[in-house]
C-alpha cells in the first residue's frame, strides 16, 4: 500500500478540488502536467512531488497538513498567542541586541577619549622634557663655558636623587 493510500490523500485531493469548484485538467495545467497525470493523483496510481502538492493547495485554498489530514489543534486565539509569544521573544532579542550595541559604542567612545587623553598628555610630556633638556643643554653649555674660562664650579646637588640606603654608620647602631 502506499503512503498516500494510507492518508487517504487521493480521495482528500479529489474532495478538495470538488470543494473549490475547479477540473482536474485546470489543476492539471496549473501544475504544469497532463489531465492524465493529475488523474492519476486522485486515483492513487501516482503521488504528487511536494513542489506539486504546495501548488495544488495553494489553488484549492488549504494546507498540506490539512489536506493529510492532520489537524492542527491550535485554536485562532491559539495561534495568535503563539505569535504574540513570538513577537515578544524577538522584541525582547531585538532590545537585548540594542543595549549590546549602547554598550559596544559607550566603550568606543570611551576609549576614543581615552586615547585622546593619552594623546594630549603624551604631547604634554614630549613639551615638558623638550623644556628640561633645552633648559639642561643649555646649562650644560653655560658650564662648559665656565671650565673653559677657568672659572670655579659651584654645583648644586640638593636636586640630587637622595640615596636609599643607609650609611654603614646607621648600621653599625651609632
Amino acid at each position: 500500500m502506499r503512503i498516500s493510500q494510507y492518508l487517504q490523500l487521493p480521495q482528500k485531493m479529489n474532495s478538495a478540488r470538488i470543494k473549490a469548484g475547479l477540473t482536474q485538467s485546470y489543476l492539471a495545467q496549473k501544475l504544469g502536467i497532463s489531465q492524465q497525470s493529475y488523474a492519476k493523483y486522485e486515483n492513487g496510481m501516482t503521488e504528487p512531488a511536494l513542489e506539486s502538492l504546495e501548488l495544488f493547495c495553494i489553488e484549492v485554498h488549504t494546507t498540506i497538513p490539512e489536506l493529510r489530514g492532520i489537524k492542527d489543534h491550535l485554536t485562532e486565539i491559539e495561534y495568535i498567542v503563539n505569535i504574540s509569544g513570538w513577537i515578544y521573544i524577538l522584541k525582547q532579542l531585538e532590545d537585548h541586541v540594542t543595549r549590546i550595541l549602547d554598550v559596544a559604542t559607550l566603550n568606543t567612545h570611551r576609549l576614543e577619549e581615552r586615547s585622546r587623553k593619552n594623546e594630549s598628555n603624551y604631547k604634554a610630556n614630549m613639551k615638558t622634557n623638550e623644556k628640561t633638556s633645552k633648559t639642561t643643554k643649555e646649562e650644560l653649555k653655560q658650564i662648559l663655558r665656565n671650565l673653559q674660562d677657568g672659572e670655579i664650579l659651584e654645583i648644586d646637588f640638593s636636586n640630587e636623587i637622595p640615596d636609599n640606603n643607609p650609611s654603614e654608620d646607621n648600621q653599625n647602631g651609632e
